[in-house]
């Protein structure tokens, strides 16, 4: 019947629309006779949004950063360097291959 195919892609659709405006991801969260939806009403910060998606993959690069949050690279290394001046991320390897650990504070 194609209900859970609608269904999925209707989740990745809100999700998508959240992230556009810089919004933090509702959480779905499934329950006995249906699912929860928490949305928060503040806007994340651009450090918040790094740290989290830094959290959901540590090897995303400076570039992957720009991409997906819609700064420049430069402005992302800035980011970077104020999050890692505060102990907030740290770099584990190499440049290139290497990933980030984000310590909790």
């Amino acid at each position: 019947m194609g209900l859970i195919e609608k269904y999925g892609s209707g989740i990745k659709r809100v999700i998508d629309t959240f992230s556009s405006y810089g919004l933090r991801e509702p959480l779905f969260e499934s329950r006995e006779n249906g699912f929860l939806v928490t949305v928060w009403n503040k806007k994340e910060t651009t450090q918040e949004t790094i740290v989290r998606l830094l959290k959901e993959n540590p090897k995303y690069t400076r570039n992957d950063l720009a991409e997906l949050i819609g700064k420049s690279n430069s402005t992302i290394k800035i980011y970077l360097a104020e999050l890692k001046k505060n102990g907030l991320i740290e770099r584990i390897g190499s440049t290139k291959s290497g990933s980030w650990k984000v310590n909790r504070k």
